[in-house]
């Protein structure tokens, strides 16, 4: 007789490699090797685009596959194809979104559902009164001291520092950033999508401080018209004493510094004797220092001046105030789909309830054939229910319909803002959907009306190619409006200048407009009052006076389109101007979508508006 006992060791025996074969394959390959930064020195903004710079190597046989992150606490996977020949090694930015409280997250190269390479990288969340501050300096010491920094709105400052390659081109991926510090490196290596996301994050919150002094011609080489200042050449001595005013501390500066000769341009305004220059990109600001950066290094006001200069620009972009507004579903209107009315429900369930109880039982008893209601009852039943499904069918339409909400923010005077895209898609079926756009678009599925943008719902599979980036295979229930929202750089089309005098409750002046056409256009103080200009056309130029009196942002009717609620959408936007003290925007509409996305592979034809929200520039702040 076989005891239990050798019967379990038998059936171990069996089962082992059957579990071993079923288990996930986690081999590592010796030749793949990834290295990689999460964010800036591993500091993150919770939901917000976040780059992670990866150094891929392969020494080993040829390999094609996909790098993916998975946050620790999220369920959301982000990849990007990568093949990866013998003896090649590649760099690339994979751009991210972590919930808050992540802590880890694993970046790893699969390939064949087999995991070739895997690494933990640790993720430090910034506060929401923190400043982040970037430097890309060759030195790895330089401003240091500015996490010391403390100003009226910022608690405290962290400084990461950065190369130049590591600038995302993606300027939604630099929303993290409060201020980028630029000094000893040559700029020329940027790409031109590196400038323009540069110029799009200035235009809606950035601080870009460039270095002057010896080496300033190299670092102004690729900045085109992020360059406040032309460099005509040629040095002088001075000192760096003005700056002491910045600071209330003179001790530690230098008698004699290298300065660079600079001739300010349009909109620049010189500072400290010349030794600093600034000019407003609308939300942010562009800043030169005729001196070396280094020069300063060792002031005991260093932290003090820094924070005096940067602290009267807001913290984080408009964009994310925006993104984290609750309720982006109630944008959308379902009034343009055809929904069957409640008493109209009510008449279907009346009707059945007659056909199937006093008509039938009359028909069949005047026909003396009672005895067929067993058969009578179930197919009335059918029929019904089949009346019911393709009249809903009908009234639904049989093709996914697609809503789009699309707002620009960015700087009057800017060439580029940030486009923010709130794509909602209504399926007539319960249905799955890979949801794509182009390669300069970044994708990201709202978490809902509860916690949109704000809460660790940051979920879906994202797939970035040669094509662009996607989100896999979604599913929709029948009669559900799903939104994703999608973010690039675009080219600001709504251009403005003139001269305005503002106060904390007034705004007068004129502004000169010189972009597209715009309906419903409107000026609002960031107090919330607003001044109604109606239809704005290429070239007009408009008196501006608004004061506490005038009438509220949300007082005012909008006119309505048959896809979109353009009131819903104003309800965002009071509190996010009120975050910018003594500021002033142009708001107006179009009724186009700009951002067509793929549906399943094809081309889509959005329904929408787009919101233009252009920061003026303005004096006596």
């Amino acid at each position: 007789m076989i005891s239990t006992r050798t019967m379990v060791g038998v059936l171990a025996a069996l089962l082992l490699p059957l579990l071993l074969a079923a288990a996930p394959a986690q081999a590592q390959q010796p030749g793949i090797r990834l290295d990689a930064t999460l964010g800036y020195e591993g500091m993150y903004r919770p939901s917000t685009w976040t780059p992670i710079s990866i150094t891929a190597s392969n020494s080993g046989t040829n390999a094609q596959g996909t790098i993916e992150w998975k946050a620790a606490n999220s369920s959301a996977v982000f990849s990007q194809q990568i093949d990866l020949p013998n003896g090649s090694q590649k760099h690339l930015a994979l751009n991210v979104q972590l919930p808050s409280s992540t802590r880890s997250g694993t970046l790893s190269f699969i390939s064949g559902g087999t995991t070739l390479a895997q690494i933990t990288l640790r993720a430090d969340e910034l506060d929401s009164d923190q400043l982040l501050v970037a430097v890309a300096s060759s030195d790895s010491g330089l401003l240091n001291s500015l996490s010391g920094m403390t100003g009226s709105r910022f608690a405290s400052a962290r400084v990461a520092h950065i190369a130049l390659a590591d600038i995302p081109e993606h300027a939604a991926a630099l929303a993290s950033v409060s201020a980028l510090f630029v000094h000893d490196l040559d700029t020329s290596a940027i790409t031109e999508a590196q400038r323009r996301a540069l110029g799009a994050w200035a235009s809606v919150g950035g601080q870009l401080v460039v270095s002057g002094g010896s080496g300033d011609t190299t670092v102004a080489a690729g900045l085109g018209d992020l360059m406040l200042v032309d460099l005509p050449g040629g040095y002088q001595q001075a000192t760096l004493k003005p700056l002491a005013s910045g600071a209330a501390q003179q001790a530690g500066l230098p008698d004699a510094a290298t300065i660079s000769n600079a001739t300010p341009r349009q909109g620049s305004s010189p500072r400290y004797s010349s030794l600093v220059y600034t000019r407003s990109t609308g939300g942010g600001q562009l800043i030169f220092t005729a001196f070396d950066l280094a020069a300063l290094r060792g002031w005991a006001g260093e932290a003090g001046f820094w924070g005096g200069l940067l602290e009267n620009h807001r913290i984080q972009p408009i964009m994310q105030s925006i993104q984290q507004y609750n309720g982006t579903s109630s944008w959308f209107s379902l009034d343009s789909i055809t929904m069957l009315p409640v008493w109209g429900l009510f008449c279907i369930f009346a009707l059945y309830i007659l056909a199937l109880g006093p008509v039938n039982y009359l028909i069949l008893r005047r026909l003396r054939r009672l005895e067929l209601a067993w058969v009578t009852i179930p197919a009335l039943a059918v029929l019904f229910v089949a009346g019911i499904y393709v009249g809903g069918r009908a009234m639904r339409g049989g093709t996914t319909q697609i809503f789009q909400v699309n707002i620009f923010q960015g700087g009057a005077t800017m060439a580029d803002g940030i486009e923010t895209s709130y794509t909602g898609i209504f399926s007539p079926n319960r249905d799955s959907y890979t949801i794509g756009f182009d390669p300069q678009t970044l994708l990201v599925q709202s978490a809902g009306d509860d916690g949109f943008y704000g809460s660790t719902r940051i979920s879906g599979q994202y797939l970035t190619d040669d094509t662009g980036m996607k989100l896999w295979n979604e599913v929709v229930d029948i009669g559900e409006m799903r939104t994703v929202v999608s973010e690039r750089t675009a080219a600001n089309p709504a251009q403005a200048s003139g001269k305005l005098r503002m106060t904390d409750t007034s705004l007068s002046g004129s502004i000169t407009y010189s972009g597209i056409e715009l309906e419903d256009a409107m000026v609002v103080h960031s107090t919330g009052n607003a001044q109604q200009l109606g239809r704005l056309r290429p070239n007009e130029t408009k008196t501006i006076q608004i004061s506490s009196t005038s009438p509220s942002i949300q007082s005012i009717s909008m006119s309505e389109t048959s896809h979109v609620r353009r009131d819903q959408i104003l309800q965002a936007l009071p509190y996010q101007m009120m975050n910018q003290p003594t500021s002033a925007f142009l708001i107006g509409w179009q009724t186009t979508a700009t951002i067509a996305p793929t549906i399943n592979g094809s081309p889509s034809q959005p329904q929408g508006v787009t919101l233009y929200i252009i920061q003026l520039d303005t004096a006596g702040q």
